[in-house]
């Protein structure tokens, strides 16, 4: 339940701060994880995949990046 209380806080903070990064997730099938079931898929940019690489990096992402995939710099360990 905390798990889920941090990653909605998380989504609603970036929402108050208007940040929606466009995360299409990994190449499958040719097309990505994530937009596999979007009816807006076709509105997207052909190049969503780079257009996040790029974006991904940016500190104004980062606790969204962190909650979607995980910070790199963070080995999974949780603070005592």
């Amino acid at each position: 339940a905390e798990r889920f209380r941090d990653g909605v806080t998380t989504v609603v903070s970036g929402i108050r701060q208007g940040i929606f990064p466009a995360n299409p997730g990994d190449s499958w099938n040719g097309n990505f994880v994530n937009c596999q079931y979007c009816d807006f898929k076709s509105l997207c940019p052909s190049r969503r995949g780079y257009n996040w690489e790029t974006k991904k990096s940016d500190d104004a992402v980062a606790i969204y990046r962190q909650l979607a995939e995980g910070d790199p710099a963070d080995d999974g360990a949780e603070e005592e």
